[in-house]
């Protein structure tokens, strides 16, 4: 495993899994809260609060790693994908992924947030890709994530695509004539 591939494999074994807890804990105790959940069930306004303080924990989080979020080896591998794939003729898309909104502060929202965009911003501007900024303003809201503050639920994924594809990224839904386009292939039969 690589640090290239891990988040996706993970996902991936997640996905192949998804009624184990003991996978789906992943180091967040989730064990121990789904069990306690079984043995004794909590009320909506207890389930509330937990989530609650979650949303409130992340934004904790997100505010405490402005100094971290700045890696120099992973900034230099994001240039020579991008580099990497100019050199193939592809047009790159980067979309920049919603946040939990609740767990945007003003802080992260005009240090961490606001220095990727600057940086993303920058290689948009010499053309090297297009950036599809919904970290925050998606329309969704902090009960449309998963417990793992990172993943829209399964319920909302559709809206949400149909939100996109009608919107910032509707270019996606009729591709562009181009030299290698699914139609001038066709026409190349």
């Amino acid at each position: 495993m690589t640090t290239f591939n891990r988040n996706y494999v993970q996902r991936r074994w997640n996905r192949i899994l998804t009624g184990s807890l003991l996978v789906q804990d992943r180091g967040k105790g989730r064990i121990v809260a789904g069990l306690r959940e079984r043995a004794s069930p909590q009320s909506a306004e207890v389930k509330r609060a937990v989530r609650d303080a979650a949303v409130e924990g992340m934004r904790a989080e997100l505010d405490a790693r402005h100094s971290q979020c700045w890696d120099p080896a992973e900034r230099e591998a994001f240039g020579r994908i991008v580099t990497k794939l100019k050199g193939h003729g592809l047009r790159l898309t980067v979309v920049a992924f919603a946040l939990v909104p609740g767990a945007v502060s003003p802080r992260f929202e005009t240090t961490t947030l606001r220095r990727y965009r600057e940086w993303l911003g920058a290689y948009a501007a010499r053309g090297d890709v297009r950036v599809v900024d919904i970290s925050v303003g998606s329309g969704l809201v902090d009960d449309d994530f998963m417990d793992d503050m990172d993943h829209v639920r399964p319920a909302r994924n559709p809206a949400l695509a149909e939100s996109l594809l009608d919107g910032e990224l509707g270019f996606l839904a009729t591709p562009p004539e181009g030299p290698r386009s699914p139609a001038a292939i066709e026409r190349e039969r």
